[in-house]
């Protein structure tokens, strides 16, 4: 018996509008993975679990193309994870993250799009047809439950559908 899985990703993208609030700032320790077939050996996917979702299976995402060096300072941290601060802010209503820096390279050190903090939720359903409801905050579920709060987070209701 084939099982399927459903895959979820949101990206937020934060831009810089005067009804943003700055709630405060997150470090996530990061699992680290290098190369894409798409985009090559430089390519780095970062990844943490969810820290505030109420779905199962829920992680943090966000992936650099980065130059030799900087993949070179990623590798370094052979098994160990790799701290990526992001500020957090309230955009009316909604959790919105912004690069901070990644071990010691800061934000504009990187492309615009580097960096963007993204929850993904991998699903497979009980009963084969039958679609799932779950809940989340993307990125607000990458953060303590205090920070989520802080910035009075509305929860989207998405439904997962086998296909």
């Amino acid at each position: 018996m084939k099982s399927i899985a459903a895959v979820l990703t949101l990206i937020v993208v934060l831009t810089p509008v005067a009804c943003q609030r700055h709630v405060g700032q997150v470090t996530l320790q990061m699992d680290w993975h290098r190369g894409d077939p798409h985009y090559g050996p430089n390519f780095i996917w970062l990844s943490a679990p969810c820290q505030s979702a109420s779905a199962e299976n829920c992680q943090c995402r966000t992936s650099f193309l980065g130059s030799a060096n900087f993949v070179d300072y990623v590798s370094s941290f052979q098994d160990r994870k790799i701290p990526v601060t992001y500020d957090l802010y309230d955009v009316q209503g909604h959790a919105g993250a912004k690069l901070v820096n990644v071990g010691n390279w800061r934000a504009d050190q990187f492309h615009n799009n580097d960096g963007l903090l993204a929850t993904e939720i991998t699903s497979v359903p009980s009963v084969l047809g039958k679609p799932q409801i779950v809940h989340l905050e993307s990125p607000g579920d990458c953060f303590p439950m205090s920070l989520k709060k802080a910035v009075g987070a509305k929860q989207r209701w998405v439904t997962l559908k086998p296909q």
